[in-house]
């Protein structure tokens, strides 16, 4: 589903919204409790985290909702908490898609984005259980690296800031 762009190795990066604490450099076998923003794709870290500055400070930090359970999938086997359909949401994600195409980085994504942009909570025994009737404030963009399976959050943009307030790996 993506595509490698001027990169070499393999590094694979995505964006998120962390609903579980974690700390920059935590690494872990399995993702943390998110919201995915962006699925992964390849590209270079430098302008992976500018990707993320950029946008970041564009928004404010906002609420969002849970919207209930639902099966999605090919098979309609993995069991996920949808989020409630919310604008600034979905500006978000379409603004990353955007400013990765102004850094010329293709993640090779054409279905379940912008407009199929269906954001939810994976539901995983491994993970903390999530308040289905829980408002979070959304006021984070987290950089994941991924690579030879283990994720680690490599940066934090908290919205609504410049990039001095960037917490970095």
């Amino acid at each position: 589903m993506s595509a490698k762009n001027s990169t070499t190795n393999n590094d694979r990066y995505f964006y998120v919204f962390l609903t579980e604490k974690r700390r920059i450099g935590d690494k872990s076998n399995h993702t943390p409790q998110h919201v995915t923003l962006v699925p992964p794709f390849f590209a270079d870290k430098q302008a992976v985290l500018k990707v993320a500055e950029t946008v970041a400070s564009k928004f404010d930090p906002f609420e969002i909702k849970m919207d209930g359970r639902m099966m999605i999938g090919d098979k309609k086997d993995i069991p996920v908490i949808l989020v409630k359909p919310n604008s600034y949401l979905q500006a978000v994600h379409v603004s990353l898609f955007d400013e990765l195409g102004r850094h010329n980085i293709n993640t090779g994504y054409t279905r379940f984005i912008r407009d199929e942009f269906t954001p939810h909570v994976t539901i995983k025994k491994y993970l903390p259980p999530i308040n289905e009737t829980q408002k979070l404030i959304f006021d984070h963009i987290a950089v994941m690296h991924k690579i030879k399976g283990t994720k680690t959050v490599v940066a934090k943009n908290m919205l609504g800031q410049s990039d001095e307030t960037v917490a970095r790996e």
